[in-house]
């Protein structure tokens, strides 16, 4: 019987680790930013405009989301994983293939759908009842071509564990061009369409140095392979992706779709606005799962088991701690928040923040899930549990939304995220054995919730007399959620390992 070779698997742990900790740095510096500049871009939005205009630029940004996604036929998870998987299996041929078949693809299919946005405008407009959109839709119609090659070039560099231009480009640049771009706009004119012609030009930036990086700091070591043809394979792994791509799209814009079809403008708006502060939630989850699927994928690779639960259990630990102290924020204190940042008429959705954080809880609670899943081959159960999902948040939004309003739209998103959350999760425990449940992970997370509830009321009574207050409720949570950890000593041997090259990343 041969003896295991320990060194050689801490090895294989320990770069699977230093790769997810210096690519979510960057990919959280990137996702941070990003979110802020998108917060900055709405903030303005709903500042210069009327709850009624920014409604009507939610709804067409909804639509020309969609057809983007359609657009992307799942390859953006799919090419992704192929590279990483092929490389580790030292494959160029099949690295090379995976590349030019997905950018040949993907370029048929945005601008096929660019073309029927442009021709189906004016029924759309008369679906929700809304002549303005017919001019909207057609004005931010490129931006499903550019946000597809964009998104797709960032996934190959993903693919090469290469973290940079998903954070420099796709979140920092867009963000602060956006943000540039829709403030000029509507400096010279506070029309709705203002920002929709900024937000297309920032696309087209965006597109435009994407092509320049994929041009010029691609590997060059793949000029002179061989393609091997991978449309066949590409196709049938990334299909399921597709349809969940699609559901995933259609489960976050479906709220949206159907209050601007039952209800008016400003409705949309207001919702909107609480969609927007609970996406805040989930940025640090975004920025470990862009890089561990790939780092997964490599340990996948290696039938590394006991390494893939560590790495899972880390990668979920740590972003949720950070991300807790911000749902305690929105849940406890919604109509606070909502006040502060966008003035008392938009109160009104303090119920759906309240409901819509559930939703981001549980999501960010279990841990990447449907990644772990993807960098394991299990497409096919992530697309079930997203089409479960999905029909559960149509039924429920054309049943609530006429009845209760944005609140059922938001009873709807919640619903579909934690069940299909959970079937992730379930799934992914019976057939990989990964969890993220340690002793450590669970009492520290009681703990900070038990604090929340025992400060609400007297901060409650604080806020109330000085509104600004609440913004000091966020890093009073994470001090107190860090100091229980060092306390308790849960601080595991990978997480020490994981802040020192967090720390030395920084430093760098």
């Amino acid at each position: 019987m041969s003896t295991p070779n320990v060194g050689q698997d801490n090895i294989v742990v320990d770069t699977a680790f230093m790769r997810v900790a210096k690519g979510s740095v960057l990919l959280l510096l990137g996702a941070v930013l990003g979110k802020l500049f998108g917060f900055l871009r709405q903030f303005l939005i709903i500042r210069m405009l009327s709850p009624n205009d920014y409604g009507l630029f939610a709804l067409s940004l909804a639509v020309v989301t969609v057809l983007g996604a359609l657009g992307s036929l799942g390859l953006y998870h799919g090419a992704q994983r192929f590279i990483a998987y092929n490389i580790e299996k030292d494959d160029l041929s099949k690295v090379k293939g995976t590349i030019q078949t997905s950018v040949w693809i993907t370029t048929a299919t945005s601008l096929l759908f660019m073309v029927l946005l442009i021709a189906l405008a004016n029924p759309l407009a008369g679906f929700f009842s809304k002549p303005e959109l017919k001019s909207l839709l057609r004005i931010m119609s490129p931006i499903v071509p550019f946000q597809v090659a964009a998104l797709l070039i960032a996934s190959f560099f993903l693919g090469f564990h290469r973290p940079a231009p998903q954070a420099v480009i796709g979140d920092i640049g867009f963000g602060l061009i956006s943000v540039i771009t829709i403030f000029i706009s509507l400096l010279i004119a506070r029309s709705v369409y203002s920002p929709a012609i900024a937000v297309s030009i920032s696309f087209f930036f965006v597109f435009l140095a994407s092509i320049s990086l994929y041009k010029f700091r691609f590997p060059m070591n793949l000029r002179s392979v061989h393609a091997s043809p991978m449309a066949k394979t590409l196709l049938h792994f990334s299909l399921p992706l597709f349809l969940f791509s699609i559901l995933f799209t259609v489960m976050g814009n479906t709220d949206t779709v159907v209050i601007g079809h039952y209800l008016p403008a400003k409705e949309v708006g207001f919702y909107n606005a609480a969609f927007l502060l609970m996406s805040a939630i989930p940025i640090f989850y975004i920025a470990a799962s862009l890089i561990y699927m790939p780092v997964a994928t490599s340990l996948k690779a290696r039938e590394a088991q006991t390494e893939s639960v560590r790495l899972y259990q880390s990668s979920t630990r740590w972003p949720f701690i950070f991300t807790l102290p911000l749902f305690l924020t929105f849940f406890l204190f919604p109509a606070q928040v909502l006040s502060l940042f966008f003035g008392g008429r938009y109160i009104e959705a303090a119920t759906s923040l309240w409901i819509l954080s559930i939703g981001a809880f549980i999501l960010t609670f279990l841990g990447p899930n449907s990644s772990a899943l993807i960098a394991y081959g299990d497409t096919r159960p992530v697309l079930y549990a997203s089409i479960a999902a999905t029909i559960i948040d149509i039924v429920l939004c054309l049943f609530l939304v006429p009845r209760i309003g944005i609140s059922g739209a938001a009873i709807a998103s919640a619903s579909a995220l934690g069940v299909s959350n959970i079937t992730y999760s379930i799934v992914l425990w019976i057939r990989h054995k990964i969890h993220p449940f340690e002793t450590k992970y669970i009492v520290a997370v009681l703990f900070l919730m038990a604090i929340g509830l025992a400060l609400y009321k007297p901060l409650g009574a604080a806020i109330n007399r000085v509104d600004w207050l609440v913004l000091l409720v966020y890093p009073l949570f994470l001090i107190a959620g860090l100091l229980f950890i060092v306390l308790t000593r849960s601080v595991t041997e990978e997480d020490r390992f994981l802040w020192r090259v967090v720390k030395d990343r920084l430093r760098r």
